[in-house]
């Protein structure tokens, strides 16, 4: 102080903790300090509480916990379940509680101490459909003064979980479809059906891409208008023999519900007419095998429609095979092999590019006859065909091989013949589609041949990755000039999709496993979580 003060009055702003205390007046001449004056004892009382009770989840399924955050006003006041009225003129008669513990969480009152103030707790859910309350009593004798009540909370029944089962133990393929009927109570516009392989594990409870046939709920390849909670999918790709399941995803192809495995298996007999017919709600077709095959055309008018073909003469220009287009992975080259089923004459190439900054790149394609298989890595046995530098048009849209770039190549109605594309330099990379179904399944077709399920190539002739198929379009020109059957994809997907500028460079994040390394890679499916053993960062 500035001067010495006879009398006066000091405050102190920070009580003390609850409990009886005295004032002193001390000398300030270092300790111990003489005491010149001693008050009159005087307490401090605990603050008084203010009972409340709110519910952190007021929405719940039977069995679920009860969460809520309370403040109580002695350490044996206690919290009760009741019924919405339970609770008449600030008081809860006796046995009535569905269920009670003390404020503390326990139903022992030793097990107390301190009064809680604006904790959380959680009291178990034995309850069955309803509504309910919590309530704050106060112990004693009933009936029991409440402190403080809660909203409404709402006990619901869970859903019944989502069902699908396919309504066939045997499908003929071609000529049959495959129906998936589905229960899915708490089905959203975006659920889809989808099938698989048997064989097909989900990791970490997502499925992998490369579905082979896949609806909305709906029935249709476009959103659904409102969720359908039950139904039938009808699906109608040809798929190969072979056991599948139905399954219902999420939209990020998380697994709601599969079936129990179905078997598709060929027809015991063919007749000689083939026919194309479009199907409703799809955007491919389907080639029928023999004439009894539901909804195609018979061969009678099979063959008026083919004299009407030929009648109208040659096309003028060539004709162009688009497969897939759906990204997912990207390297910088590709293998696969193509088989026709006419004579056909290769013009040439485009591809999905991933953006390279504005540089052009230069693409390459070689070619053998036969299969890629063995001889990804060796440059001796592939004859290039074209060589152009082009600009990328990145992942939206094909970026063309120009025809004065290539040498044609003929191709001989049932042989294989293999290519091989390629991007030199690391300024951009093809993207692929990485795939559950084996090399050599046919996943692109129209009447003039098909294309297979290839591999990812790393670098110029280095690692191959498996199970890639080739996003891109091929052009030609069919024996005759003829008109080319519209393309269908067996496996799934169409040509309407794009990759993604994020789609992982195989070698690079180290998603995908390359072949011959390991038994785990001969399905293609390693992920991030279990990787192959001998798998490289370049």
């Amino acid at each position: 102080c500035s001067d010495a003060k006879a009398s006066g009055t000091v405050s102190f702003p920070d009580l003390p903790a609850p409990g009886n205390y005295k004032a002193l007046l001390l000398r300030n001449a270092g300790p111990p300090h003489d005491v010149l004056a001693v008050s009159e004892m005087f307490s401090i009382a605990e603050e008084p509480s203010n009972p409340f009770i709110y519910l952190e989840r007021p929405d719940l399924m039977m069995a679920e916990p009860i969460e809520f955050t309370l403040e109580c006003s002695d350490e044996d006041d206690w919290v009760a379940v009741v019924g919405v009225n339970d609770v008449q003129n600030n008081q809860l008669k006796g046995g009535l509680a569905k269920n009670w513990q003390y404020c503390c969480g326990s139903q022992d009152v030793n097990q107390c101490s301190g009064v809680v103030k604006g904790e959380k707790k959680n009291m178990g859910n034995t309850l069955p459909e309803g509504d309910y309350k919590l309530v704050v009593v106060k112990n004693g004798g009933a009936p029991y003064p409440t402190l403080a009540v809660s909203d409404v909370l709402h006990v619901a029944k869970p859903p019944e979980p989502a069902t699908v089962t396919g309504t066939k133990t045997e499908v003929t393929m071609p000529g049959e479809m495959i129906k998936c009927r589905f229960d899915h109570a708490e089905a959203k516009v975006d659920d889809w059906v989808a099938i698989y392989p048997a064989s097909t594990e989900p990791m970490h409870g997502t499925m992998p891409q490369g579905v082979a046939d896949w609806d909305y709920l709906c029935n249709s390849q476009s959103v659904c208008s409102q969720p359908v909670t039950q139904g039938e999918v009808e699906l109608n790709h040809d798929l190969t023999a072979g056991d599948y399941k139905c399954y219902v995803l999420t939209h990020s192809y998380g697994l709601i519900a599969s079936s129990e495995a179905f078997k598709v298996k060929p027809p015991e007999t063919s007749g000689e007419c083939k026919s194309w017919c479009t199907t409703n709600g799809h955007t491919w077709t389907k080639k029928c095998g023999w004439k009894s095959c539901k909804g195609c055309a018979d061969c009678a008018s099979v063959a008026s429609q083919s004299s009407a073909a030929f009648s109208m003469g040659r096309q003028t220009g060539p004709s162009v095979l688009t497969t897939t287009i759906e990204g997912g992975a990207a390297n910088h080259g590709v293998v696969f092999d193509v088989e026709a089923s006419v004579p056909v004459l290769i013009l040439s190439f485009s591809a999905i590019l991933g953006d390279a900054g504005g540089s052009d790149v230069t693409v390459k394609v070689y070619t053998k006859e036969g299969t890629y298989e063995g001889h990804e890595d060796n440059p001796g046995a592939w004859s290039e065909i074209c060589s152009a530098t082009v600009a990328p048009k990145g992942v939206t849209e094909l970026t063309e091989i120009p025809d004065s770039a290539c040498e044609p190549q003929d191709l001989i109605p049932d042989t294989t013949h293999s290519f091989y594309i390629t991007v030199e330099g690391s300024q951009s990379a093809l993207h692929l589609t990485p795939t559950i179904f084996p090399e050599g399944d046919v996943f692109a077709r129209n009447s003039d041949f098909s294309v297979m399920i290839g591999k990812g190539v790393s670098g110029h002739f280095g690692k191959s990755y498996c199970n890639r198929q080739f996003n891109g379009a091929i052009t030609y020109v069919p024996d005759g000039g003829l008109p080319s059957g519209q393309t269908t994809y067996p496996l799934g997907g169409d040509s309407k999709g794009v990759g993604s500028p994020d789609d992982p460079i195989d070698g690079t994040l180290g998603s995908d496993c390359y072949c011959g390394k390991s038994a785990a890679c001969d399905e293609g499916q390693c992920g991030a979580d279990d990787r192959c053993e001998n798998e490289e960062s370049s």
